[in-house]
């Protein structure tokens, strides 16, 4: 027997991000930025059932 995912009427939940003007990682914050929005971090968001 195969289970389907459940839907709900729970509205859809934006996580938003940014880099933090004067950071002192300012290069981990922007290949951090960068691989959130890679096929890698899409494929994980999948399968963790983030759409």
């Amino acid at each position: 027997m195969q289970l389907k995912p459940i839907r709900t009427c729970i509205p859809r939940i934006i996580y938003p991000v940014g880099i933090v003007k004067g950071t002192d990682h300012l290069e981990e914050a922007k290949s951090f930025f960068q691989f959130l929005q890679s096929k890698a971090a899409k494929s994980i968001f999948k399968s963790t059932a983030f759409k």
